[in-house]
């Protein structure tokens, strides 16, 4: 039988993977096509990013909780330097989500602007993104 910590550490996976897969499908997919429809997929797609994302925030306490529940929360250092960095990526992400998606909600379908300002923020999104399932992965070990 698997496991609760187990369920929910795969859906903070699945999480992540939506919210980073559904940023570098708009910025290599969407952003470069021109079209009157450009806009509402990009406003689309950042409504079903921010739901993965508050999955992921959800998610990622619970992993906490039950790692921590594990070790009567007496964890390393190294653990916690990790997780700090790893909030503070999460933060800085979470940031450029919120910025895109007022970005994308005036604007106009011929906006070249809106798009440059979207495929900058969804590239340092990803980025930032696989940072943190590195250290993601580092907090699995330590």
């Amino acid at each position: 039988m698997i496991s609760l910590a187990t369920w929910i550490l795969w859906v903070h996976i699945l999480a992540a993977a939506l919210w980073l897969g559904g940023a570098a499908t708009v910025r290599t997919a969407v952003l470069p096509i021109e079209s009157a429809a450009r806009a509402a997929v990009a406003r689309r797609a950042h409504v079903l990013t921010s739901r993965a994302k508050e999955v992921l925030v959800l998610t990622g306490i619970l992993n906490i909780l039950l790692k921590g529940l594990q070790g009567s929360f007496t964890l390393g250092r190294g653990f916690y330097a990790m997780l700090a960095l790893k909030m503070a990526l999460l933060v800085a992400m979470a940031g450029l989500q919120i910025w895109m998606g007022v970005a994308w909600r005036r604007v106009s379908a011929a906006d070249t602007d809106a798009a440059h300002r979207g495929r900058v923020g969804l590239s340092l999104q990803c980025a930032l993104g696989a940072a943190a399932a590195l250290l993601g992965l580092g907090l699995r070990v330590v």
